[in-house]
Order: structure tokens, then sequence, then C-alpha cells
């Protein structure tokens, strides 16, 4: 059955365990939930939602398959003896890496390496999203391309999200007189902004200015 135990309120059949025991059913797949599980016990009988067979995005994480079931009834008594079997050659996962420290792109790049790797989520079967998150040196400008060079032929499919935040001293900044203070100090409601997305916008705007104003010092413009 294509049902919702999650909410009462879900537009796609929402039901309750008390709903699926009055069935009287000795055993009731699910749908609609993707993330499989083993079968729970409902009145006298179970239910599961066994999952799907192919994840297709990145919402439906980890290897996918079906629930091989073994039932029996004698005299009334239901046993039920449940394994997974997985169908999916590959998988999509998410991962966050911490990058907190680093200085050099190179550093980051390692780091998130290891990470991954520790956590057996690299590999040809896997469509990877990597979420950076951490304060880096505001000298590390593209640090999604550094990343996604060393790690996409390590993957099928590759997704990076910088999220990091540059490490920054913040009261010098707001006291610089040159063009890199006022570019701080424009941006910095943003960057105290209660919206996490608002200051990450507004971390990497301040990084790329940044880096734009030292190249042209170097240029002696």
């Amino acid at each position: 059955g294509h049902a919702d135990l999650t909410s009462p309120l879900s537009p796609y059949a929402p039901t309750t365990p008390a709903a699926l025991a009055a069935t009287g059913m000795d055993y009731i797949a699910l749908g609609h939930v993707h993330r499989g599980g083993e079968p729970v016990r409902c009145g006298e009988g179970y239910y599961a939602y066994p999952g799907c067979m192919e994840g297709r995005g990145f919402d439906e994480v980890g290897y996918k398959g079906v629930l091989y079931l073994e039932i029996e009834k004698k005299e009334g008594v239901l046993s039920l003896t449940s394994h997974p079997l997985r169908l999916s050659d590959r998988r999509y996962e998410v991962a966050e890496v911490e990058l907190s420290g680093s200085l050099t792109a190179e550093e980051a790049v390692a780091s998130a390496k290891k990470q991954l790797s520790e956590g057996r989520l690299l590999g040809g079967e896997t469509t990877l999203r990597v979420i950076l998150r951490g304060t880096v040196s505001p000298s590390i400008v593209r640090l999604s391309e550094a990343v996604s060079e060393v790690l996409s032929p390590l993957v099928y499919g590759l997704e990076v999200v910088d999220r990091t935040l540059p490490l920054l001293d913040g009261a010098l900044l707001e006291k610089d007189g040159t063009l890199r203070g006022a570019l701080y100090r424009r941006l910095l409601p943003a960057l105290t902004s209660e919206d996490e997305q608002l200051r990450i916008t507004a971390s990497r705007a301040l990084v790329l200015g940044l880096d734009a104003l030292a190249e042209q010092s170097g240029r002696g413009v």
C-alpha cells in the first residue's frame, strides 16, 4: 500500500499502526517512504517500508534493494524472518567535511579526501555531494574547484557545496582605512546576519573581493 505513517496531515494516504493492525493482514509492504527498514510488529502481523530498488537523488542515499521475507503461520501463530537484498550497483551519498584551520587549498583538499576515505564514501559506484564547512584562510579562493579536481576521478559523480567561512581578523579590517576595510564594513551587516545563507554569500563575496584587491595591488593599480 502507498501510505504515510509519518504525519496524520500527509497528502499521501496518511495512516497509523493501529489502522494497519485493524486490517488483520499478516504483512503489509508500504510505499512512499523510500528509506528502507526492517519489519515492525503491528497487532498480530507486521508492516515494513522495504525501500526502493535504486536511489534517484541525494534524498535517497545508500545502496538500495528489497526485503526478502520468509513467513510461516502455524496454528494461528505468525513467524517472519527478513533478509535485506541489495540490488543497486551505485549509490548516492551526502557528506560534510570539516576544514577549519586549513591555510591552503592543498591542505583543505587533503583533509577532505582523508575524511571521505575514512568514511568509505569514495569509489566508482558513488555519486557524492560534499558539503565543505569550517573557517579557512581567506587566501583560499576557488576551493570548490580544487576539491572537484582531486575528487572527481575517485567517484562516479560529484557535487561540491562550499559553505566554509573566511578566518579573518575582523577588528583589524573594520579599522582598515583602505578599500579592504571599506569592503569589509559594507558587508558586515550581511556577515553577521542571522540568515546562514546570507552569511555564506557575504563571506564568499568578501573572499573574492579581497583577492581581487590583492591582485590589483600586486599589479600596482
